[in-house]
């Protein structure tokens, strides 16, 4: 048997706020809403920043991992967040995201273990437009002050309480101070 590859990496989990809802009032014009945020925000961020997409819904990073998670994350949903000005409030996708810096088994292009675990039940937590980090990645990126995103804050949030899970995760929110196209404050 073949010996497993791990790494760690910070694993960014999306989800679309709505999904099913969405889909029911229009598949195709939700898909293809889908496919250009992955195209057109998701995938020029991650490259950005040094990540790449494992699947719809999960992205890896593997080299000074939680700084450019985290960065890519912000610019993520920045870049949906004015792209859905532009549409009306029925069409607009909306993301949650949750990022964990952790240990995870990759196999091809699909990834596996408690990191990735992590990063979905924190996903799970954030607000519709909003991240949710783990304690790891607030740990991580608070030794680069310097380094911080720009227009982004972060706060402590609490314990996870979802359950089942063999050890509740810390989680922090970041709050995105997000600019309309104008550039004034929203």
């Amino acid at each position: 048997m073949a010996r497993e590859q791990r790494k760690l990496a910070a694993i960014l989990a999306a989800d679309v706020v709505g999904y099913s809802r969405l889909m029911g009032r229009d598949e195709s014009g939700t898909l293809a809403g889908l496919l250009e945020h992955r195209k057109e925000r998701l995938e020029p961020a991650l490259a950005r920043y040094g990540g790449w997409s494992s699947s719809p819904a999960m992205a890896p990073w593997s080299s000074s991992p939680a700084l450019d998670a985290l960065s890519a994350a912000i610019e993520f949903q920045q870049a949906v967040a004015d792209t859905n000005q532009e549409r009306p409030e029925t069409e607009r996708i909306v993301f949650r995201l949750g990022l964990h810096l952790g240990d995870l088994i990759v196999d091809g292009d699909d990834l596996y273990g408690d990191g990735v675990n992590v990063a979905a039940r924190l996903e799970g937590e954030a607000p519709p437009g909003g991240i949710i980090v783990s304690r790891a990645i607030r740990e991580a990126v608070e030794r680069y002050p310097s380094e911080r995103s720009e227009g982004s804050e972060r706060r402590a949030t609490g314990r996870s309480q979802r359950q089942p899970y063999h050890h509740p995760a810390q989680r922090f929110a970041v709050t995105i101070r997000l600019y309309a196209l104008s550039g004034s404050r929203t």
